[in-house]
Order: structure tokens, then C-alpha cells, then sequence
């Protein structure tokens, strides 16, 4: 029996992203026998850095992507619903004027893709405006910078194998897209650090 466990292990490592996207309780198993192989982490200058100002916005999109994993829809609109105030909170009148006028573009877009999912019905279909809104959230963080690092996590089976990426502030794979389903099915594509 041993053996065999090895012999899994082994192939999780020889096919990787492949091999990752198993159940959770025999990925579980192969993730305890073997470290997790991260890729370098990337530096980010953010164009218009002001992370003190985001956070609570990264927050609360890492807290609807905890709901999402739970596949609790309740929670998900009541996490979408802070998502939203946070946003209207930002306060970014003693910033330049280009990150104002930038913002008021991110803002809007968050809100509309946030107010979208909400409006859904289905837990597919939120799942679906989730990913819009984690492609608006890789934006954000790029342009205004987090004061922790970012994990960009990717999963090729998400939306019916088209394959969606969600961010996280922890590089285990909590996938929010099939929930226990498929828990860790995923792997890290990128690590964000910020340049203070």
C-alpha cells in the first residue's frame, strides 16, 4: 500500500497542473507528501500606488472569494454587498489627480461587475461574474498596490474548462469556483510582492 501511495505521488509531481485538479480528499493526500512549488515572485512598481487607501477593497474581495468557496450563496451577497460599500468608502481626495480619475473608472467597474453577480440567481452564474470581477481586482492591484502579497491562482477546469483565475492572500488553493467539489483544484500562476 505504501507503494502505491509513493507511485501516486510521483505522478502528481510529473503531471502537475493536471494531477491538481483531483478531488480534494486524494489532492489533500499528495499535497501533504511533497512541498508546494511556487513561481517567482514578481515585484510590482503600481503605477499609481496608494495601498493604504485599497485595502479594505482587496479585503472584502478576499472575503467574497471565502463565501464563494463555501458555495453559500446568502453570504455571497452579503460579502458583495460590503465589497460595494467598501468601494464607495475610498476616500482618494488627498491623492493626485490622476490616481482620483483613475479611480473613478475602477470604482464603477467594480461596482457594475459586483452588482452583476449579485443579480444572479444561480451559483454557477455568480461564479461566472466572479471571474469578471477577479480580472478587475488583477488590475486593481496592479495599478494601486497591496500592502501584502498577492497570489494569482489559476484553475483550467473552472467554467466548464475554459478556466478562471481568482487572487488570494494565502498561496494554498481554495478554489472558489467548485468549492468542495474540486477544494484544491488550481495551482499559483503568479506571486505579487509591491515595491513600498
Amino acid at each position: 500500500m505504501k507503494k502505491i501511495f509513493v507511485y501516486v505521488c510521483a505522478l502528481c509531481v510529473g503531471y502537475g497542473s493536471l494531477m491538481s485538479c483531483q478531488p480534494a480528499n486524494e489532492q489533500q493526500k499528495a499535497e501533504e507528501s511533497e512541498e508546494m512549488d511556487l513561481p517567482a515572485p514578481i515585484v510590482v512598481k503600481p503605477s499609481l500606488a496608494a495601498p493604504d487607501q485599497f485595502e479594505s477593497v482587496l479585503t472584502s474581495y478576499f472575503m467574497l472569494k471565502d463565501s464563494f468557496v463555501k458555495s453559500d450563496t446568502s453570504e455571497i451577497n452579503q460579502k458583495a454587498t460590503d465589497l460595494i460599500e467598501a468601494t464607495n468608502k475610498v476616500d482618494t481626495t488627498k491623492l493626485n489627480t490622476e490616481v482620483q480619475t483613475k479611480w473613478k473608472t475602477s470604482k464603477a467597474m467594480i461596482i457594475r461587475s459586483v452588482t452583476t453577480l449579485q443579480t444572479e440567481k444561480g451559483l454557477e452564474d455568480k461564479r461566472a461574474g466572479f471571474e469578471d470581477l477577479s480580472k478587475i481586482m488583477y488590475e486593481v492591484v496592479n495599478t494601486y498596490g497591496a500592502k501584502t502579497t498577492v497570489y494569482k491562482q489559476y484553475c483550467p477546469m473552472a467554467l466548464n474548462d475554459k478556466g478562471a483565475y481568482w487572487l488570494s492572500v494565502n498561496k494554498e488553493i481554495k478554489n472558489p469556483y467548485f468549492g468542495n467539489k474540486m477544494l484544491e483544484c488550481g495551482e499559483v500562476q503568479e506571486v505579487l510582492t509591491f515595491e513600498k
